[in-house]
């Protein structure tokens, strides 16, 4: 697991070594070099006062935040897309791996191999990871290109091999490898939390065999099912769901040039003994990645397109549970509900209110986000042009980092729903005393026609009856 680290400089007067998100606390050490550990807000508060957020690349509470940046979404998933992974640490180990297969061949010296691999090893994961993010910041106003802003402003550090970072790469081939690596991390983490889900599903299935409750057609009392075989709907759903992200499987681009034909890599290696398609085959085995054998100057943006159907059908899956929860918490039911803190109140006018479903209320909220994404991607897989046109390229650095968050922060909001669902069996078996009478009359029906009389005849008259009886 990366750590995470930071480093920031107010006038020599404080340093910040390292940052626990999980507790919100900043190790520091002040300009007399004595330790200390101060929550991060008041920190933060301090430094955004004398205007040393803005200064140092940091944002502060008086101008827009992504509530994923703070709100929504676990730090785990945070930290797979933001930016010193997506634009420092993969970036550098891509570089590092094309320039330890470049050194075996012969096209860079050893020297210069290791120098960029110590170099940008030495960075990641440490406090200077942030400096050299910042420079890459800087450089990117003067280039207007994020790419060749980020290798310079490791090359600036490589003494040695800085000058033959990026040889015979275009900027595709370490961004989309860059990103392929992110989203088959990214759905990791959502697999992990679709298995503990699962797993908490089929607990609660366990904890309550034999509890019968009522079933519901058009929201009309229908015929009694077992509460666990409720349960086991939803799951079944998310079984299909873990079987197509465990279906998907994740691929760069590999290392294919400006149009993928590879050209540059067969100039580079002419007379090294070895060809393009084994150049990257060793890179990509360096990198334990998978790419696809055909691409134009970026990765097949179909793949971007059947991640977010599938998160689609994930939130789908999420959203038909948690909207159930809802209406079986609703005070004509009162079957179930969400737990709840012993302060937490449904109303700040109506005193007599239950708490809300909120959680619940949330996750419905949130599942649209992944549903109306994946149109964008559609459009991004049809809409560039022959080679390659930038009509997805702003979008993206939304969309699938929103979609991944969205859908994590519904998983730990329904793993703790349904963990600590809260089954009225009370309810339950009133509900079930008041409607499943009714639910004899089909047993009645069958019966009645098994000795010989009219089914249609006897349907009409149980029908009137039970009329009459509501």
């Amino acid at each position: 697991m990366r750590k995470k680290f930071s480093s920031i400089d107010t006038e020599g007067m404080l340093s910040i070594k390292k940052i626990n998100r999980e507790k919100s606390l900043l190790f520091i050490d002040d300009s007399a070099g004595r330790e200390a550990i101060v929550p991060i807000f008041d920190l933060l508060k301090i430094l955004n006062e004398q205007g040393c957020l803005k200064d140092n690349g940091f944002f502060g509470y008086d101008t827009f935040q992504s509530v994923f940046t703070w709100r929504y979404a676990s730090e785990k998933m945070r930290s797979v897309f933001s930016v010193l992974y997506e634009r420092i640490e993969i970036p550098g180990r891509i570089w590092v791996a094309v320039a330890k297969v470049q050194s075996k061949h012969g096209i860079i010296s050893t020297a210069q191999y290791e120098d960029i691999r110590d170099t940008i090893n030495g960075i990641i994961n440490s406090p200077e990871s942030l400096d050299v993010l910042l420079r890459s910041l800087e450089l990117e106003k003067e280039f207007d290109h994020d790419v060749i802003a980020t290798k310079e402003a490791f090359a600036e550090l490589c003494k040695i091999g800085g000058g033959v970072i990026h040889h015979g790469l275009t900027s595709m081939d370490n961004v989309n490898n860059t990103e392929a690596i992110i989203l088959a991390e990214a759905l990791a983490i959502i697999e992990l939390k679709i298995r503990k889900l699962l797993s908490i599903l089929v607990r609660r299935m366990d904890e309550n065999i034999g509890l019968v409750c009522m079933g519901w057609t058009h929201l009309a009392a229908a015929e009694p099912i077992p509460f666990p075989y409720r349960l086991a709907q939803y799951a079944y759903d998310l079984f299909d769901d873990l079987k197509s992200l465990n279906s998907l499987k994740i691929k760069g681009k590999g290392f294919k040039g400006a149009v993928g034909t590879s050209a540059s890599y067969k100039e580079m290696l002419e007379g090294k003994g070895i060809t393009a398609q084994q150049f990257e085959k060793e890179v990509l085995e360096e990198l334990d990645l998978d790419a696809f054998k055909i691409t134009n100057q970026t990765i097949r943006r179909k793949q971007d397109l059947k991640v977010l159907q599938l998160l689609s059908n994930i939130s789908q899956s999420i959203y038909r549970m948690a909207r159930d929860i809802r209406l079986l918490s609703a005070s004509f039911l009162m079957e179930v509900s969400e737990p709840s803190k012993p302060k937490q109140k449904g109303s700040s006018a109506m005193a007599h209110k239950l708490p809300n479903p909120i959680k619940t209320e949330k996750s419905c909220s949130l599942a649209l986000i992944p549903f109306v994404l994946e149109q964008i991607a559609w459009l991004n897989a049809s809409l560039p042009m022959l080679e390659r046109t930038l009509d997805d390229s702003a979008n993206r650095r939304i969309f699938m980092p929103e979609a991944f968050l969205a859908i994590d922060k519904i998983f730990d909001t329904m793993i703790r729903v349904l963990d600590g669902l809260v089954i009225n069996e009370a309810m339950i078996n009133a509900n079930l005393e008041k409607f499943g009478v009714f639910s004899a009359t089909e047993s009645l029906l069958t019966e009645m026609v098994n000795k010989g009389i009219n089914r249609q005849e006897m349907h009409d008259i149980i029908n009137e009856v039970c009329k009459e009886a509501w």
